[in-house]
């Protein structure tokens, strides 16, 4: 595998010396961090081809995004990408596998978990900065690579479909998160109005993946310095950026605690991540949609839950995992997580349902 890595990295950089090490928080594609001797770094990735069926699209919709930041002036700016030798941003193998390298950023860092509502606000303004900076782009110019992404009516037809055709005998122990679940329905209208009234709800260029360790940091400074991983920045609604922040920063364990018992909601953390949001989308958002802020957290957990054990029903086909019970337990995280935060909002913020 080391020397295989070596030989890929050399369709980059002809001259390379030095070491690939593996980056391992990622859940769909792999990542390594490629150390020159000239004390030069980069990033190598796989990219997962199950997942991102036209590779390419990645790179054009990368290109179009960098471009439209310098373009207004934004503050972020995106690690360059490395052509290959033969003068492409892609590098396909003979076994078929997709590779791409980027400069690594010096002095940046990512953070994998939040510490304090401070980190909540900052990493919320920094993805509402990132649509507004990027809202003169015309939509038409960004490819839509994973369609139906969070689509919430899709993501239950998939788990409809995945529980009629089942083949494996984990249908049965799915049951322990798909019962509690049907109390979450209701989810799918609010879901349905907010994507068809077009003109109380709008589409908005967002990241799709709004969480702490897609950003990079300055580790000298602690400043921002831009977000990374764009291969889901699409076209959306309003609720999907601030709800996966809600999800990742709202709660204080992770998708892959076990420790259900633990989890908590941190009502701090989630003011943080409205009033970071709304600092700058209060003047994009239509006050529909800053009314309906709320119910963000509510669709976006209710979303992974679905996609966690649909997938633990399906074998485990797009998640990564590291043993055969991984995706029911983060389906049931994921549902314990929403029944915290429902209670939350209706005791603090008059959900009514």
């Amino acid at each position: 595998m080391k020397e295989n890595l070596h030989s890929i990295v050399k369709q980059f950089i002809p001259t390379f010396t030095g070491n690939v090490v593996p980056i391992t928080n990622g859940l769909i594609n792999h990542t390594f961090k490629v150390n020159c001797t000239t004390n030069v770094a980069y990033i190598l990735q796989k990219i997962n081809t199950a997942i991102f069926t036209q590779p390419a699209l990645l790179q054009q919709n990368y290109t179009t995004i960098a471009a439209a930041l310098v373009t207004a002036n934004s503050s972020f700016c995106l690690p360059a990408m490395l052509h290959t030798t033969s003068k492409q941003l892609l590098f396909i193998n003979e076994q078929k596998q997709c590779w791409r390298m980027f400069y690594f950023v010096q002095n940046a860092c990512t953070i994998e978990q939040i510490q304090c509502a401070e980190d909540a606000y900052k990493v919320a303004q920094t993805f509402s900065q990132f649509t507004t900076d990027v809202k003169n782009v015309n939509s038409n110019l960004l490819q839509v690579v994973l369609p139906n992404f969070h689509n919430l009516q899709y993501r239950y037809q998939q788990l409809t479909q995945a529980i009629q055709y089942y083949k494996s005998n984990r249908l049965q122990y799915a049951t322990a998160v798909l019962h509690p679940l049907q109390a979450y329905q209701p989810l799918l209208k609010m879901y349905t109005l907010f994507t068809t009234d077009q003109k109380k709800y709008r589409q908005y260029i967002l990241h799709h993946d709004a969480k702490i360790s897609n950003i990079l940091f300055n580790k000298i400074t602690g400043k921002t310095i831009t977000p990374i991983d764009f291969d889901t920045t699409m076209p959306g609604y309003f609720f999907s950026d601030v709800g996966d922040m809600i999800r990742s920063m709202a709660v204080n364990k992770n998708e892959n605690d076990i420790d259900y018992k633990g989890i908590q909601i941190l009502p701090q953390n989630y003011q943080a991540i409205l009033e970071g949001y709304l600092k700058n989308m209060n003047v994009v958002f239509t006050n529909t949609e800053i009314q309906q802020i709320h119910y963000s957290g509510l669709i976006i957990l209710y979303m992974q839950c679905l996609r966690f054990i649909t997938d633990y029903i399906n074998g485990d086909i797009y998640y990564l995992v590291t043993y055969p019970q991984q995706n029911f337990d983060r389906a049931f995280n994921q549902l314990t997580c929403l029944h915290l935060l429902h209670s939350f909002l209706k005791t603090n913020y008059g959900i009514k349902w």
